[in-house]
């Protein structure tokens, strides 16, 4: 800010007679340097619009449910075959997040902050031991916690706020932060809501101006003008309430309201007009570019108008394949290139004699949008049985049935005939052109077993 300061006063020295325009140079040079550390001014309110909005709650309810239902894994890739780590502290923390959140609602509670704010912050519950092994997460409301920058390490470390304006720091190496893109600083994400942020203040305002006109306009259905001569109020109030008896539907439906010394007439109030009609189709048209943008199909949002039934399968699976697997990805390379090396250093040094090459995956295999139908399933078995790929005893198992125990069950086949079956046609006697001899057949057919071994086992 000094440096800055010299240089404004330099400006001004140099331009002479233009200090107004030295200052805005100043400080737009000031804004190009110091990145902004702090959230968003309405950050709270475009949270709280997943409160009050249909569409975006539903759009950040399903990425982020079904993103924490998919189990993270921790496999060593310095063997031949990746193997899986079941016990480590590193993937012991995300079976025991701290000792009153399931797994799945912090997973949830993550996305759902990326996916809103931009911004997940944990702090790293630690052990007592003497390397301080991290055990546990809890999260701290991306809102109300800002980023203090460091000129060399980038992030020095949190501030948080609580409910009572109490500040509260952390050091970096205490919480966990997993950000999105931001085109405009590296401290802090940018999350989807903040993008939009213009198409849902002014929906905002127009849900706020369709209240107010309910509260305060006229919400009834029907007005009716009396034409008829009243000697007391209290008359006019007792055929009021004699028609309204007579004229009111369940619950007060279509309740009417009734001007004195008017002509007799009704009128109408119940068909919307062609503002009203537009507004709805301005809705629907926010909805579908909010659930573009945050990459849900609109069968996702149980809306099949736009698209048959028979596709919402497909939908499903590219939706998996397209958003969901991409936040994924986001976060495996979080925890990989970033988690990883900032908790358990030694893990990631592979020119270490004996070190294993750890790494986080999603197991996918229980997704059942990526799995298929029941019949497409039955009719996949069915092929890498006839090919040699699978016996049928591996079939079923693979399928959840029990093993059918027999000896015909384990075997393989080919075609719909049992490999062990096969023979071949023996030259006829004296038949010098055959291209077998006898007992050839035996050979070809444990080649062919072998063969069947081999394709199986890549499959």
């Amino acid at each position: 800010l000094g440096f800055l300061s010299t240089l404004g006063g330099v400006v001004v020295s140099h331009a002479g007679a233009s200090p107004a325009k030295s200052y805005h140079e100043t400080a737009t040079l000031t804004e190009f340097m110091s990145t902004p550390t702090s959230p968003a001014p309405d950050a709270q309110a475009l949270v709280e619009t997943d409160e009050i909005s249909a569409t975006v709650a539903r759009c950040i309810n399903v990425i982020s449910d079904d993103a924490s239902q998919v189990p993270l894994q921790l496999l060593d890739f310095s063997k031949a075959k990746p193997e899986i780590i079941e016990t480590h502290p590193a993937i012991e923390i995300f079976r025991h997040i701290n000792p009153v959140q399931h797994p799945v609602h912090w997973f949830g509670e993550l996305f759902a902050d990326v996916l809103t704010e931009g911004n997940h912050f944990s702090h790293v519950d630690r052990d007592n031991d003497k390397e301080r092994t991290p055990i546990g997460f809890l999260r701290i409301p991306p809102h109300k916690t800002f980023v203090i920058s460091h000129p060399t390490r980038i992030i020095g470390g949190y501030l948080w706020k609580d409910d009572t304006g109490k500040p509260k720091s952390y050091d970096a190496q205490d919480v966990v932060h997993f950000r999105t893109r931001n085109p405009n600083s590296i401290y802090r994400g940018l999350g989807y809501l903040t993008r939009l942020r213009s198409q849902l203040l002014q929906d905002r305002y127009m849900r706020a101006w369709n209240l107010s006109r309910f509260k305060h306009g006229i919400p009834q259905s029907l007005i009716v003008n009396v034409k008829r001569q009243f000697a007391t109020d209290e008359e006019f109030e007792k055929y009021a309430s004699e028609q309204y008896e007579a004229l009111r539907g369940v619950h007060n439906a279509g309740k009417p309201i009734f001007l004195r010394d008017g002509v007799s007439e009704i009128i109408p109030l119940d068909r919307p007009n062609e503002q009203e009609l537009g507004f709805l189709a301005s809705m629907k048209y926010t909805r579908n570019e909010i659930a573009m943008l945050f990459g849900i199909p609109p069968s996702r949002l149980s809306d099949f108008g736009e698209s048959f039934r028979a596709n919402a399968s497909e939908q499903s699976k590219f939706y998996v394949l397209d958003t969901l697997m991409t936040w994924h990805r986001m976060f495996i390379d979080f925890l990989n290139y970033s988690f990883l090396p900032k908790f358990f250093p030694l893990e990631r040094e592979m020119k270490r004699a004996g070190a294993r090459d750890l790494r986080f995956a999603f197991d996918y295999s229980q997704v059942r949008a990526l799995a298929g139908s029941e019949k497409e399933i039955a009719d996949t078995w069915a092929v890498r049985i006839n090919s040699m790929q699978a016996t049928p005893d591996e079939a079923r198992t693979a399928q959840g049935f029990p093993s059918h125990g027999s000896a015909e069950a384990g075997e393989l086949y080919h075609g719909g005939t049992q490999v062990s079956g096969l023979k071949q046609p023996e030259p006829a006697p004296g038949d010098g052109n055959a291209d077998t001899e006898p007992g050839e057949a035996t050979e070809d057919l444990e080649g062919a077993k072998r063969v069947g071994a081999i394709v199986r086992a890549a499959a």
